[in-house]
């Protein structure tokens, strides 16, 4: 395992502003940039954009993808998307009833 020594300080929280912003600008990137070189080829996989650059970085999981654009851009935020799906992620669950 790689230990990570390149961030020393800690990160400030991302207030809801800040996030939808970052979550609007980053979608209109893929949406508009990267959608049509991503999804041929790279369905599935997922994808670190930053928004204030276009700069992308692809991986096999989030983790990778956003360990990837860490790496490069040490103290940047990421929009993180799932390429060729709505979603990133998706929850659920499966409910039994118990008589």
């Amino acid at each position: 395992m790689e230990k990570r020594t390149e961030r020393t300080e800690p990160t400030a929280a991302l207030n809801p502003a800040s996030a939808s912003k970052l979550a609007e600008e980053g979608q209109r990137i893929y949406t508009s940039q990267l959608k049509s070189k991503l999804e041929p080829e790279h369905v599935g996989e997922f994808v670190a954009i930053h928004p204030e650059t276009g700069a992308y970085f692809l991986g096999a999981t989030g983790t990778e993808a956003l360990s990837k654009a860490h790496r490069t851009m040490p103290a940047a935020r990421f929009y993180l998307k799932k390429v060729g799906s709505d979603t990133a992620h998706k929850m659920g669950g499966h409910a039994s009833r118990i008589r």
